[in-house]
């Protein structure tokens, strides 16, 4: 990861991850692109985003830093016929919030 400089004097109070793209098909189906596009949109961007909010987060007064708000689904916790990918993406977007 590249290291950005803080070249403003700012903070951040919270940051909330709501990222979601659904893809419907069969686990049969799934192509290696897809699994990418899915993985990108509902879990990359939320890492990276949260990298990168972490030094202006840890400036924040309230608590001792800034929270991290992860905006997941119950498909992070069940199964459901078609949407394996998306499930994959939200039961690691919670797991994450967890840590």
């Amino acid at each position: 990861m590249v290291k950005l400089p803080l070249t403003v004097d700012a903070y951040m109070n919270m940051e909330v991850n709501n990222a979601g793209q659904l893809f419907l098909a069969a686990a049969a189906e799934c192509t290696g692109e897809d699994y990418e596009r899915v993985m990108a949109t509902n879990l990359e961007s939320s890492f990276h985003l949260s990298q990168l909010a972490h030094p202006l987060l840890l400036r924040a007064s309230v608590a001792g830093g800034g929270s991290v708000v992860h905006i997941s689904s119950i498909a992070s916790y069940l199964g459901y016929p078609g949407l394996l990918l998306y499930c994959i993406s939200k039961g690691t977007d919670t797991q994450t919030g967890e840590i």
